[in-house]
């Protein structure tokens, strides 16, 4: 390319150096921004309430892989946490293990051969028709960890009760 092209298009250039960051903020503002939950964290060994519901400490447990089918090289671990329903409406998601240092995170995994227990659920139930609570229940799901997950993780679970306008990422301190 020669110099005169540089300034034949030195006003366009400037303009895509000042447009793309801008075109990302806003897309990152509007796209995103309205849904980012607030976060409560737990401090390790404690559990806490959303409502009127108990949420026990939660529990991280490693599963043979060979046992599962999962890929060598890889830390397959049940999370599960033990959860007191209440009279309040809530809803609240699957356990998801994040790695406090960097920001990664590790989602259940439902294509190994991995069954729950008749008490263990992926989400939260509803109250019952006659606004009773439902009996406890633990909240669980396998995870598939890299081999070089640590030992320290946040177990997030996004709740909220249904008055509440804006969820709550319920963030348990927890080593493994």
């Amino acid at each position: 390319m020669s110099a005169g092209w540089w300034r034949r298009n030195a006003l366009a250039l400037a303009a895509l150096v000042v447009l793309i960051p801008v075109g990302v903020w806003a897309f990152d503002t509007i796209e995103f921004g309205s849904v980012r939950n607030a976060q409560r964290d737990v401090p390790a060994d404690s559990g806490t309430l959303v409502g009127d519901w108990k949420f026990e400490v939660p529990e991280i447990t490693s599963i043979d892989p060979e046992e599962i089918g999962a890929p060598s090289g890889s830390d397959p671990v049940v999370v599960r946490v033990r959860v007191a329903p209440g009279q309040d409406a809530i809803q609240c998601s699957v356990p998801v293990l994040i790695d406090p240092e960097t920001g990664r995170e590790w989602w259940p995994n439902y294509s190994l051969d991995w069954t729950r227990d008749d008490d263990e659920l992926g989400f939260c139930p509803s109250a019952t028709d006659d606004g009773g609570s439902a009996v406890p229940f633990d909240l669980s799901g396998l995870v598939l960890l890299p081999g070089d997950a640590p030992d320290r993780l946040l177990v997030a679970i996004t709740s909220s009760r249904d008055t509440d306008a804006v969820a709550t990422d319920v963030r348990f301190d927890v080593t493994r």
